[in-house]
């Protein structure tokens, strides 16, 4: 398991200007009553949810000790639109900020054995969803994924033991699910979503096509026969740095026992079945200056290889479409490469195999419906790793993508920035989330002392001009030094 550093925490802050905020930190500095970064943390994270909305200056830390705070590693920050206040009312101030998420829920690309082991040790309910998950394979499967995992977790990081579809499909799928419960946790839900290959059956949980149960079973047969038409057919994968339509357009007609398998602006990922089949290719490719390198997945996916299989996931599968129910989330598909709103069937994961994936025409879809409004919008990547960025921007370079978490870095604290930076781009976030409840209760602030503090939080989200003394800080001092 990837190391945990000592408990990190994200502290929001909102102000009138960063001046201001500035000088509510140097008053910290000077006057430091609050006993740990834990109180100041919690202290902030229930106080911004009453007056986010009225600053337009955000900033958010990710800090656990002082240190961190007043030398802040990692930190975003952002000046919203302000907001008009004419006397109208809150919910029609909400609307001017309101902004959107388009979750996208990744493929296999960058998936290692340790995934998600340290989310699973710092929050509790991305541990609770993972074991409930896990419980539901092991029921379908009879095998115990996370126990499997902890096994393997010793191993070297780069290792490829035990990288089969057998493990790597519940593996990613088991991480998907707690991650969407822990967005959600902290008050994150998407407005629209799609998902790339294995991708899509956690996708038809979240926009509430099928019941959890329903998307397990999906799982289960379409991780058996995808490793059976793997093992089988065997073959290579091949990433390519290179728009598929020059592909075709300059390649695709001297291989044609090459099959395309991801189709993105960026990047084209090719599948077959022996390694002398790339290799003319591949001196072509070194003499125009195209990247590619192999993927370290073993066999071919979205190939002619699931042909192999194909009547058996018809089979296993059949009837699925009554287990299926109208979406509740908008979700685009790509299999089809646009909005999808029929029921999900055998024949759409058998699709769902074989196809390409289309990345660009879905993105283009997705354009084409918020009518190029990206300065509405955010894309949220639930992967192993954030390799998503290359293939979105060459097709949206306007939109703003973010990361939950980073292969090989420390995951909690990728996922609190990730928090941190939907806040600065407008986004209600319920911070005290990261906090049991008991400790919430337990705060030394009582509804009095709150009443009090926020009459004197004027003082400290002020323009530019305005100074705050240490006297009035030392009021303040004595309501949360109780």
């Amino acid at each position: 398991m990837l190391p945990i550093n000592n408990q990190r925490y994200i502290i929001p802050f909102t102000s009138n200007s960063e001046s201001a905020f500035d000088e509510y930190l140097e008053l910290l500095k000077k006057d430091q009553q609050l006993k740990s970064i834990e109180d100041l943390s919690l202290f902030q994270s229930t106080t911004s949810e009453q007056i986010n909305r009225k600053y337009n200056y955000r900033r958010v830390i990710v800090a656990r000790d002082w240190t961190d705070l007043y030398q802040p590693n990692y930190q975003v920050q952002s000046e919203l639109p302000s907001i008009a206040t004419d006397g109208t009312d809150d919910e029609q101030e909400k609307n001017v900020l309101k902004k959107k998420i388009i979750m996208i829920v990744c493929g296999q690309s960058g998936i290692f054995l340790q995934l998600g082991l340290q989310l699973y040790d710092q929050f509790p309910v991305y541990r609770d969803t993972v074991d409930h998950v896990n419980q539901l394979y092991l029921t379908i499967s009879g095998f115990n994924v996370m126990e499997k995992i902890l096994e393997l977790c010793q191993l070297p990081p780069d290792s490829k033991e035990g990288y089969s579809q057998l493990l790597v499909n519940p593996l990613l799928f088991i991480f998907q699910i707690g991650m969407i419960h822990l967005f959600r946790h902290f008050g994150i839900e998407p407005d629209m979503v799609f998902g790339l290959s294995l991708g899509e059956i956690a996708l038809f949980y979240l926009s509430g096509s099928v019941t959890l149960e329903t998307a397990v079973k999906i799982l289960y047969y379409r991780s058996i026969y995808q490793n059976e038409a793997l093992t089988t057919y065997g073959g290579k994968m091949l990433n390519v740095r290179i728009n598929y339509h020059t592909y075709l357009e300059k390649y695709a007609s001297r291989y044609p026992e090459l099959d395309i398998a991801t189709k993105a602006s960026g990047i084209t990922v090719l599948a077959g079945q022996h390694d002398h089949l790339f290799t003319p290719l591949m001196l072509e490719f070194e003499r125009d200056g195209v990247e590619c390198f192999f993927l370290a997945i073993v066999g071919t996916v979205h190939s002619r290889a699931q042909k192999l299989v194909k009547h058996k996931v018809l089979d296993s599968l059949a009837g699925l479409e009554m287990e299926s129910v109208a979406a509740k989330i908008p979700w685009y598909s790509t299999v089809s490469g646009d909005r999808y709103d029929r029921p999900i069937d055998a024949k759409y994961i058998y699709h769902n195999m074989r196809k390409p994936v289309e990345v660009e025409a879905a993105l283009q879809s997705i354009a084409r419906d918020i009518k190029d409004r990206f300065q509405d919008y955010v894309f949220l990547e639930i992967s192993g790793n954030a390799n998503i960025l290359s293939m979105i921007k060459p097709t949206l370079p306007k939109a703003i993508v973010v990361a939950s978490i980073k292969k090989r870095h420390d995951e909690v604290l990728h996922f609190l920035y990730s928090l941190g930076i939907l806040f600065c781009h407008g986004f209600d976030v319920s911070f005290k989330s990261q906090f049991h409840e008991d400790q919430i209760k337990q705060h030394n602030l009582t509804t009095h002392t709150t009443n009090k503090f926020n009459e004197i939080l004027k003082l400290i989200h002020l323009d530019q001009q305005s100074n705050i003394n240490i006297d009035q800080f030392k009021i303040i001092s004595k309501f949360i030094d109780k």
